[in-house]
């Protein structure tokens, strides 16, 4: 089921709220060793890793997710750096075959269904695949969270998929707080079946999910700070840093010369006084 509701605001009262139920008589298998509902934030064009990424909401309680939207941007005069350096594709710069719009998510989700299936000769059903490919069975589970381990462990195949970021990234945080659901709240007949007030603290949940801010601010790439200046090795913090040390370093230099120009003064004088009381008798 997908969702899609607009936010009118920051703050729970113009959020979204949601009851969610669980049914606990009727659970049949999960992924974790408890019970409960997952919730994960992504990004609308990518696949969902739930099994890996979301957060575990337990029955019983009221729980509310702080949004926070991370939107980085790349400027367009950056197009032409070469992308080892900028190490970031544009939209149009690299095509999937499974996905219309390139992120690394989906790029490395597509390169781990490839490498599945050469080693497997199957596909696990979350990946990404077309209709003449094989779904991994129960049998070739083993196989297949075998290549998902090289996938995602650094330096291994993973890394030969040349799966860079975005240069334009949609990502969201989340804050989750909860308490245990009091008796005294009361919802609709409706919404618990006719079941008993325990039902209801048993099985089901309250979700708030909202905003803190009403806009958002962009974080940009450019070619002179952000993302390239991990990679080019100048900033705006590198400007400052050089006109430090080059101001510190002419200071020093003429402070030291002062020194010495003052020292060879006096020693100067001091020889002069010196040849002053010597010739004096002779002098005479």
């Amino acid at each position: 089921m997908q969702l899609i509701v607009a936010s009118l605001g920051a703050g729970t009262h113009l959020g979204l709220t949601m009851v969610l139920d669980a049914n606990l008589k009727t659970y049949y298998c999960s992924s974790s060793t408890g019970v409960g509902f997952k919730v994960l934030l992504h990004n609308p064009l990518e696949t969902p890793k739930m099994a890996d990424f979301a957060l575990l909401m337990a029955p019983g309680i009221e729980a509310r997710v702080i949004i926070r939207p991370k939107i980085s941007d790349a400027s367009f005069t950056i197009r032409g750096i070469d992308i080892k350096k900028r190490m970031c594709y544009f939209t149009n710069e690299k095509d999937l075959q499974f996905y219309r719009t390139y992120t690394e998510l989906n790029c490395k989700l597509e390169c781990q269904a490839n490498y599945t299936l050469s080693l497997c000769g199957c596909v696990p059903f979350y990946l990404p695949k077309n209709r003449f490919k094989k779904i991994c069975s129960k049998k070739q589970e083993a196989c297949s969270n075998v290549a998902k381990e090289v996938m995602e462990t650094p330096n291994q195949n993973g890394s030969n998929c040349n799966c860079l970021p975005a240069c334009f990234e949609l990502q969201y945080d989340a804050s989750v707080t909860f308490g245990k659901l009091a008796n005294s709240f009361k919802i609709k007949e409706q919404l618990i079946k006719n079941e008993n007030p325990d039902y209801f603290m048993d099985n089901m949940a309250v979700l708030h999910f909202y905003f803190t801010e009403s806009q958002f601010t962009r974080n940009t790439k450019t070619n002179t700070g952000g993302l390239l200046g991990l990679f080019l090795g100048f900033g705006a913090l590198s400007v400052v840093e050089i006109i430090y040390y080059l101001s510190l370093r002419i200071c020093c230099t003429a402070i030291r010369k002062h020194k010495k120009n003052k020292r060879k003064t006096k020693k100067n004088v001091v020889e002069n006084n010196n040849d002053a009381k010597l010739a004096y008798p002779f002098a005479r």
